[in-house]
């Protein structure tokens, strides 16, 4: 980020900033992989250039200065590419010659170092307060699965967090109780709504004209609307998280129904319509049944 007028290097083909991987100086986006070098000046005032955020490779710097005596080790996609890397860097993990770790999610999943007695989840609002209805369940099942990897044999654990809402109830709930009463008031929020109660359905569009996108959409939508007797909810059309992606701009429609029947019998009826109506032209279109992402 530019350090005078504020401007952020973001990708020509998403709406994504890039991110730097200082190793080999590049800016890249991690949706498209597209690439650029690094400049030491903004490409518009020609000011200083500023790192700023938490990625791994950054909070690793900073515990190297804290900690200069200690092997400091960090464990993501990057540092372990390749097989032999990957268990060069969980051997050190696992012997206690490397005391401190840095790393993704994929450091929280099915691991047992047996002297490790204290956990921080940096940044837990990123994971609190996603953009998916799921983002706390998401987040609840990082902080138990993080939280079991301290003190699993004769030391207490501790497990710090980093947040800029500290009152937050969903994150007061993760850390007094357990998972179980986690779950007891989750739960209650979905009902009404959204799933396991709801069936849901997405129906994504992208295409590189963004008006072709939205004109795709709100036909649906006007269509399902339209269904006499319907009970199926529509939500949208709306930007994707990520609007562009690839050069092409995204929009999607979100079709909720406590009957899952009725709402395939809407899915079916979406198809017959798209099928007598060619309004698809230039436009690549999916159904997700159930989905998973959002985004």
């Amino acid at each position: 980020m530019c350090s005078e007028c504020g401007h952020i290097e973001e990708c020509p083909k998403c709406d994504s900033s890039l991110v730097l991987y200082k190793q080999r100086m590049l800016l890249r986006c991690h949706h498209c992989a597209f690439e650029k070098k690094v400049s030491d000046s903004c490409n518009l005032c020609e000011a200083e250039n500023i790192v700023i955020g938490k990625g791994t490779q950054k909070i690793e710097e900073c515990l190297k200065e804290e900690f200069p005596k200690e092997t400091v080790l960090r464990i993501d996609r990057d540092s372990t590419r390749s097989i032999k890397r990957r268990e060069e860097v969980f051997n050190l993990a696992r012997s206690g010659k490397a005391k401190i770790l840095v790393g993704t999610q994929m450091l929280t999943k099915g691991h047992d170092f047996a002297n490790l007695s204290m956990v921080a989840i940096v940044n837990a609002d990123q994971g609190i307060f996603g953009s998916d209805f799921r983002s706390g369940e998401r987040f609840a099942q990082h902080f138990f699965q993080a939280s079991g990897r301290a003190g699993r044999r004769n030391e207490r654990g501790l497990v710090v967090i980093q947040t800029n809402n500290p009152d937050n109830f969903l994150l007061k709930e993760i850390i007094t109780k357990d998972y179980l009463s986690f779950y007891s008031n989750a739960i209650l929020e979905r009902r009404g709504r959204w799933p396991p109660y709801n069936g849901a359905v997405l129906i994504r569009a992208e295409s590189i004209n963004k008006k072709r996108v939205f004109n795709f959409l709100s036909k649906i939508a006007g269509f399902c609307n339209a269904i006499p007797n319907n009970t199926t909810i529509v939500l949208g059309p709306v930007s994707s998280p990520i609007e562009r992606k690839l050069g092409k701009y995204r929009g999607q429609i979100l079709l909720l129904d406590t009957n899952k029947k009725k709402l395939h019998n809407t899915i079916n009826k979406v198809d017959l319509f798209l099928e007598k109506n060619v309004i698809n032209k230039m436009i690549k279109w999916q159904l997700d049944i159930d989905p998973l992402d959002m985004s």
